[in-house]
């Protein structure tokens, strides 16, 4: 059974590991093993992460170590990294690939020259344990999940914290992540939600909902009901989420398509509050819908609507 996935970013090769600890690598554009299973952790894989340069896989199973995979030699490095007390959660690569970030159980935050196997420049230790990691495109920002239910952004230069933690899960969060521009992050975990939050604002901007709340005790599991991974498309107007029953929920996240629901929903243009309102605060007011006029006397809904699957919503 397939424990998770990644994809190397030129999108040539897909990884997985399986709940037996087993890693396989796959050419795309053939369709064929490049590596069959091969056993390289004692238990099961739950993350995988390639460096910028696609030669080296970070692998993250259930356990204190991370495992540094040499793709071109198909061999592990001689390198190991012990990076967390208890369980690492996750490991991703610098923008530059010479650095490595972990998180676990121990609730801190790691930077390794994975290479020579040494921690190297600031750590965060956050008082809770962590789950998720997720660097912007653009190397600058750090977000981490964590088991208190939030969602927290770290200055990726110095390790400050930027702004305040995000607050609207209701239980662990388990997945994280940023679109190309870095106008959204996405996040999901064992509430069984996915929250779209705006980088800028730290609003939630939009909600989606598949699966169902329950308490994961120690943390240890991976909840089916729960959301586990989020993954924006490359032109960041699609977000893919697991759901249950073993299926991948697309949303559509495409504000300008938003708009234009939004008008067809109530049959005409929206007048410029509730452009405010329920658009953007931001944008140029403009009519969207096609041939439709403003009409002060209809209203589409009262305070605190909510953007759900590209639909206009009162709570």
């Amino acid at each position: 059974m397939v424990g998770t996935l990644a994809l190397s970013h030129d999108g040539k090769k897909l990884a997985s590991g399986n709940h037996k600890g087993q890693l396989a690598i796959w050419d795309l554009q053939r369709l064929q093993p490049v590596m069959q299973p091969i056993q390289i952790a004692g238990d099961r894989i739950d993350r995988l992460s390639f460096a910028p340069d696609d030669k080296t896989l970070a692998v993250v199973a259930l356990g204190r170590e991370v495992v540094l995979w040499d793709l071109a030699q198909q061999q592990r490095y001689p390198t190991s990294l012990q990076a967390d007390p208890e369980y690492v959660r996750d490991a991703v690569f610098s923008k530059d690939g010479s650095r490595l970030l972990t998180t676990g159980d121990g609730g801190e935050i790691i930077q390794w020259d994975w290479r020579m196997g040494r921690r190297i420049g600031w750590s965060v230790k956050s008082g809770v344990g962590l789950d998720a990691l997720a660097l912007s495109p653009n190397g600058l920002l750090l977000a981490a999940g964590d088991y208190n239910s939030k969602v927290t952004l770290w200055h990726m230069t110095g390790g400050q914290r930027v702004g305040v933690p995000l607050v609207g899960h209701t239980n662990f969060v388990r997945t994280v992540a940023y679109s190309r521009d870095v106008q959204f992050l996405a996040s999901g975990g064992d509430d069984g939600t996915v929250l779209l939050w705006d980088v800028n604002s730290y609003q939630v901007i939009a909600q989606f909902s598949h699966g169902a709340t329950m308490f994961s005790g120690d943390g240890t599991a991976r909840l089916p009901l729960g959301v586990n991974r989020v993954a924006f498309s490359p032109d960041g107007k699609l977000l893919a989420a697991d759901g249950p029953e073993n299926r991948i929920v697309l949303w559509d996240v495409d504000v300008s398509s938003w708009k234009q629901q939004a008008c067809r929903i109530a049959n005409r243009n929206l007048t410029e509050e509730e452009w405010k309102r329920y658009v953007s605060e931001q944008d140029t007011y403009s009519a969207t819908y096609p041939g439709g006029l403003p009409r002060d006397d209809l209203q589409a809904g009262g305070k605190g609507a909510r953007l759900i699957e590209g639909r206009v919503l009162t709570k």
